[in-house]
Protein backbone atom coordinates (compact mmCIF):
# COMPACT_ATOMS: atom_id res chain seq x y z
CA UNK A 1 0.00 0.00 0.00
CA UNK A 2 3.28 2.17 0.73
CA UNK A 3 4.32 1.89 -2.87
CA UNK A 4 1.09 2.50 -4.48
CA UNK A 5 1.14 5.84 -2.16
CA UNK A 6 4.47 6.81 -3.22
CA UNK A 7 4.23 5.92 -6.90
CA UNK A 8 0.44 8.41 -6.27
CA UNK A 9 2.98 11.02 -4.94
CA UNK A 10 5.85 10.72 -7.24
CA UNK A 11 3.01 11.19 -10.43
CA UNK A 12 0.92 13.64 -9.08
CA UNK A 13 4.53 15.77 -8.31
CA UNK A 14 5.49 15.56 -12.38
CA UNK A 15 1.88 16.34 -13.56
CA UNK A 16 2.68 19.66 -11.32
CA UNK A 17 5.85 20.45 -12.76
CA UNK A 18 4.92 19.68 -16.14
CA UNK A 19 1.69 22.13 -16.06
CA UNK A 20 4.13 25.00 -13.98
CA UNK A 21 5.43 27.66 -16.23
CA UNK A 22 9.18 27.91 -16.38
CA UNK A 23 8.81 31.64 -16.57
CA UNK A 24 11.76 31.74 -18.74
CA UNK A 25 11.70 33.19 -22.25
CA UNK A 26 14.85 32.74 -24.73
CA UNK A 27 15.91 34.99 -27.61
CA UNK A 28 17.61 34.98 -30.86
CA UNK A 29 18.91 37.89 -31.72
CA UNK A 30 20.90 38.49 -35.33
CA UNK A 31 21.73 42.18 -35.99
CA UNK A 32 21.68 42.35 -39.97
CA UNK A 33 24.56 44.75 -40.80
CA UNK A 34 22.80 45.43 -44.41
CA UNK A 35 19.45 46.73 -43.01
CA UNK A 36 20.60 48.10 -39.16
CA UNK A 37 18.27 46.11 -37.59
CA UNK A 38 17.86 43.23 -35.11
CA UNK A 39 16.26 40.18 -36.24
CA UNK A 40 14.50 38.84 -33.08
CA UNK A 41 13.08 35.68 -32.69
CA UNK A 42 11.36 34.91 -29.23
CA UNK A 43 10.23 31.61 -27.46
CA UNK A 44 7.71 32.53 -24.84
CA UNK A 45 5.17 30.52 -22.72
CA UNK A 46 1.75 30.34 -24.52
CA UNK A 47 -0.21 30.81 -21.42
CA UNK A 48 2.30 33.42 -20.20
CA UNK A 49 2.00 35.33 -23.19
CA UNK A 50 -1.91 35.32 -23.71
CA UNK A 51 -2.34 36.22 -20.19
CA UNK A 52 -0.21 39.17 -20.19
CA UNK A 53 -1.20 40.27 -23.29
CA UNK A 54 -5.09 39.96 -21.97
CA UNK A 55 -3.76 41.83 -19.00
CA UNK A 56 -2.26 44.64 -21.71
CA UNK A 57 -4.83 44.52 -23.93
CA UNK A 58 -7.81 45.34 -20.79
CA UNK A 59 -9.93 42.20 -22.58
CA UNK A 60 -9.20 38.69 -23.34
CA UNK A 61 -6.49 37.43 -25.96
CA UNK A 62 -6.77 34.61 -27.33
CA UNK A 63 -4.34 32.18 -29.61
CA UNK A 64 -6.91 30.40 -30.36
CA UNK A 65 -7.78 33.61 -32.62
CA UNK A 66 -4.73 34.61 -34.10
CA UNK A 67 -5.55 36.88 -36.77
CA UNK A 68 -7.37 39.02 -33.67
CA UNK A 69 -4.70 37.97 -31.36
CA UNK A 70 -1.39 39.02 -33.56
CA UNK A 71 -1.91 42.95 -33.17
CA UNK A 72 -2.31 43.09 -29.71
CA UNK A 73 0.77 40.74 -29.27
CA UNK A 74 2.45 43.20 -31.05
CA UNK A 75 1.80 46.15 -29.42
CA UNK A 76 2.25 44.48 -25.98
CA UNK A 77 5.77 43.74 -27.35
CA UNK A 78 6.30 47.38 -28.53
CA UNK A 79 6.11 48.14 -25.23
CA UNK A 80 8.33 45.71 -23.49
CA UNK A 81 10.81 45.16 -25.74
CA UNK A 82 13.71 47.67 -27.42
CA UNK A 83 16.70 48.74 -28.41
CA UNK A 84 18.22 52.36 -28.79
CA UNK A 85 21.35 53.07 -29.98
CA UNK A 86 24.51 54.84 -28.19
CA UNK A 87 22.49 58.28 -29.38
CA UNK A 88 19.18 57.04 -27.29
CA UNK A 89 17.55 56.78 -30.71
CA UNK A 90 15.15 53.71 -30.25
CA UNK A 91 14.61 51.24 -32.91
CA UNK A 92 10.99 50.93 -34.52
CA UNK A 93 9.39 47.45 -33.91
CA UNK A 94 8.55 45.60 -37.12
CA UNK A 95 6.31 42.81 -36.69
CA UNK A 96 7.04 39.83 -38.78
CA UNK A 97 4.59 36.83 -37.44
CA UNK A 98 3.91 33.69 -34.86
CA UNK A 99 4.29 30.27 -34.73
CA UNK A 100 1.88 28.54 -32.29
CA UNK A 101 3.79 25.33 -30.52
CA UNK A 102 1.14 24.83 -28.41
CA UNK A 103 2.55 24.98 -25.37
CA UNK A 104 4.92 28.38 -26.43
CA UNK A 105 4.96 30.53 -29.38
CA UNK A 106 7.49 31.93 -31.54
CA UNK A 107 7.10 35.53 -31.94
CA UNK A 108 9.38 37.19 -35.17
CA UNK A 109 9.89 40.76 -35.07
CA UNK A 110 12.47 43.47 -35.93
CA UNK A 111 14.30 45.82 -34.47
CA UNK A 112 15.11 48.88 -37.02
CA UNK A 113 17.70 51.11 -36.57
CA UNK A 114 17.59 54.52 -38.97
CA UNK A 115 21.20 54.49 -38.97
CA UNK A 116 24.14 51.76 -38.15
CA UNK A 117 23.89 51.34 -34.59
CA UNK A 118 27.39 50.99 -33.21
CA UNK A 119 26.46 50.11 -29.34
CA UNK A 120 23.42 48.94 -28.76
CA UNK A 121 21.41 48.45 -25.35
CA UNK A 122 18.39 46.02 -25.58
CA UNK A 123 15.58 45.97 -22.70
CA UNK A 124 13.40 43.49 -22.12
CA UNK A 125 10.59 43.55 -19.39
CA UNK A 126 8.05 41.27 -21.35
CA UNK A 127 6.54 39.32 -18.57
CA UNK A 128 7.97 40.80 -15.91
CA UNK A 129 4.65 42.31 -14.70
CA UNK A 130 3.27 39.12 -13.87
CA UNK A 131 6.18 37.46 -12.65
CA UNK A 132 9.48 39.21 -11.29
CA UNK A 133 11.23 36.33 -11.25
CA UNK A 134 11.00 36.53 -15.29
CA UNK A 135 13.85 35.73 -17.45
CA UNK A 136 14.91 36.15 -21.05
CA UNK A 137 17.94 34.09 -21.95
CA UNK A 138 19.33 36.09 -25.40
CA UNK A 139 21.44 34.66 -28.02
CA UNK A 140 23.04 37.43 -29.98
CA UNK A 141 24.81 37.26 -33.09
CA UNK A 142 26.88 40.09 -35.26
CA UNK A 143 29.83 40.31 -37.35
CA UNK A 144 31.64 41.84 -33.98
CA UNK A 145 30.66 39.90 -31.41
CA UNK A 146 28.39 36.67 -30.40
CA UNK A 147 27.29 36.16 -27.17
CA UNK A 148 24.76 34.96 -24.34
CA UNK A 149 23.13 37.45 -22.09
CA UNK A 150 20.70 37.20 -19.34
CA UNK A 151 18.22 39.55 -18.90
CA UNK A 152 15.80 39.44 -15.47
CA UNK A 153 14.02 42.07 -13.40
CA UNK A 154 17.28 43.26 -11.69
CA UNK A 155 18.88 43.44 -14.84
CA UNK A 156 16.73 43.83 -17.72
CA UNK A 157 19.07 45.89 -19.95
CA UNK A 158 22.00 44.51 -21.65
CA UNK A 159 24.65 46.39 -23.49
CA UNK A 160 25.65 44.53 -26.67
CA UNK A 161 28.30 45.77 -29.35
CA UNK A 162 26.84 46.97 -32.71
CA UNK A 163 28.11 47.47 -36.54
CA UNK A 164 32.11 48.50 -36.45
CA UNK A 165 32.60 51.73 -37.67
CA UNK A 166 33.99 51.90 -41.27
CA UNK A 167 37.53 53.01 -40.81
Amino acid sequence: MNVRLAALLVLVCVARAAAHPWHDTYAEVELNCETHALEVAMRIDALELESAVSAWAGRRVTLDDMDDAEPFIAGYLAETVAAADAEGNRAELRWAGIEDELREVWVYFELSFETPPHEIDLVSTALLERNPYQTTTVSFRSRVWSGVVLLTGDEPLAALPGEKPEL
